[in-house]
């Protein structure tokens, strides 16, 4: 039984407390006890139970029309999420089908662990779907902005490996991606939005940082720091990070507020992540914003586009 990590700690005391005697339990009750279907227990006649007037719908079959969207999943030991992960683009794909024509770019950001197996094993013979690898780990957002760069695309999402906000959640995002929005972000924060099992310390920091962010810039969100987000590629062009890690993701958001783009928020719900840990070295993150936040508040963060050649030739590497 696969170790659930969005439960709480009475529910895992609950869920898993004498698992070790499960299976002689069962044995035990399959062995002293008799078992017939339903049909024998009331004496009904086959002739007179009344067949299924509905049947299981087949998948749908996903279609090629709509408007083209790359979806970009950056991955770093993210073995143990991948399976779902699978299971739930295959409900986005057919969610989106008619509408919108999804494609996948996978970026390993230098795993140590299986990931890079599993996602040749899964994802590695879809047409619909490509595999970037970094040959050493340069963090979230640079993966990120790896598979924007490989997007052939001009409508492209991020969303997180291990689907702590539901991928079905896009639709919500891709509504408010009106012509002339550069970016729209998810926020759990947002007045519709909602949370599930987050712990309160993390919440704290998280909401004080966005409170922070929110009087230094143009854009008055309630959160900063999603990776969930929609971009309109083209309005990203030539733009570059100075962080790869997570205060990059809130470093394209300021980038691009300072640059006059016009940006979106949209609700979402954030969930604890059912399987692996998180990647998130918290006071190092904490005190990398308090510096974010400084520079932008003085000044000395250039809002600046420039041409970023080393992440051009990085991708270009990874491609080979």
């Amino acid at each position: 039984m696969p170790r659930l990590n969005g439960i709480s700690r009475l529910n895992r005391i609950r869920q898993y407390r004498n698992l070790d005697e499960m299976r002689q339990r069962i044995e035990t009750v399959l062995g002293n006890n008799r078992f017939a279907s339903a049909e024998n227990v009331l004496g009904l006649a086959r002739d007179n139970i009344r067949p299924e007037t509905q049947t299981t719908p087949a998948p749908a079959t996903i279609k090629s029309t709509g408007e083209p969207l790359t979806i970009v999943v950056p991955c770093h030991n993210e073995a143990q999420s991948l399976p779902y992960l699978d299971r739930t683009l295959a409900l986005l794909s057919d969610h989106l089908a008619g509408r919108y024509k999804p494609r996948f770019v996978f970026v390993d950001d230098a795993s140590t662990d299986e990931t890079a197996q599993v996602l040749k094993h899964t994802f590695g013979s879809r047409g619909n779907a490509r595999i970037l690898t970094h040959t050493e780990n340069r963090g979230v957002s640079a993966a990120i902005m790896s598979g924007i760069a490989a997007a052939q695309t001009d409508l492209v999402a991020s969303i997180d490996c291990d689907c702590s906000y539901d991928p079905l959640q896009l639709d919500t995002l891709l509504e408010r991606m009106r012509p002339g929005v550069a970016m729209v972000t998810a926020s759990p924060y947002h007045r519709d939005g909602h949370v599930l099992n987050v712990p309160g310390w993390r919440l704290a920091l998280s909401r004080g940082l966005s409170l922070i962010y929110r009087t230094l810039l143009r854009h008055k969100f309630s959160t900063y720091t999603s990776c969930f987000r929609v971009y309109r590629r083209s309005a990203l062009a030539g733009l570059s990070l100075d962080h790869g890690n997570y205060l990059g993701i809130a470093e394209l958001l300021i980038r691009l507020d300072q640059a006059g783009k016009q940006l979106e928020e949209a609700p979402a719900t954030l969930e604890a992540r059912l399987f692996g840990r998180s990647k998130m070295k918290t006071l190092r993150t904490v005190a990398g914003h308090l510096r974010l936040i400084a520079a932008t508040a003085s000044g000395h963060f250039s809002p600046s586009i420039k041409i970023d050649t080393t992440h051009v030739k990085t991708l270009e590497k990874d491609r080979g």
